[in-house]
């Protein structure tokens, strides 16, 4: 149980934490404009709904662990990969497209690995204190980003992204 809200913990801390709250402010920090920085924006959307949509029949077609250690790995990658950039608008933009596609499909795989070792009515309960650990991981954060600044983004998405190499390692040590 501690293994998988140390992976919420992460998942939390590389989407909603340092994506979807800094994103728009690295895009403009960058020099892209409002109506780029938006277009960054829509593009994670749309392939976070694509990634939405696919994820179920992923998971239930293939083993829960063996998909998160792909997802988190694709995820650490691209966080990785980011700084390293030129910040374009097509590069920001493939960025939203492959993050926006792994960040949506974790969430089956995850709610799949935790309800092999729970009934239906602990998994229920249980499901709530994970979602407490990834809004714990968002906002320890986008706080620390936040304090950080422009200038630290560097260093914040390395950091996350080797969180997620540590999910990975996670997700591999969890039964499925």
């Amino acid at each position: 149980i501690w293994r998988i809200a140390a992976i919420f913990f992460i998942c939390g801390a590389s989407t909603t934490g340092l994506i979807d709250s800094r994103l728009a402010m690295l895009c403009m920090g960058n020099g892209l404009g409002l109506t780029s920085s938006a277009d960054v924006l829509a593009i994670l959307a749309i392939c976070g709904g694509i990634g939405s949509a696919v994820s179920g029949a992923l998971a239930d077609r293939y083993p829960a662990r063996i998909l998160l250690i792909l997802y988190f790995a694709v995820r650490a990658l691209a966080l990785l990969w980011l700084p390293l950039s030129s910040f374009s608008v097509g590069e920001l933009s493939a960025f939203g497209a492959l993050f926006g596609l792994d960040a949506a499909l974790t969430f089956p795989a995850l709610a799949k690995l935790l309800s092999r070792s729970l009934d239906q009515y602990t998994m229920v309960a249980m499901m709530s204190w994970m979602m407490i650990a990834h809004i714990f991981g968002a906002a320890i954060t986008s706080a620390w980003v936040g304090f950080v600044g422009m200038a630290g983004y560097p260093v914040s998405f390395t950091v996350v992204g080797l969180m997620c190499l540590i999910a990975a390692g996670l997700a591999g040590a969890s039964q499925d």
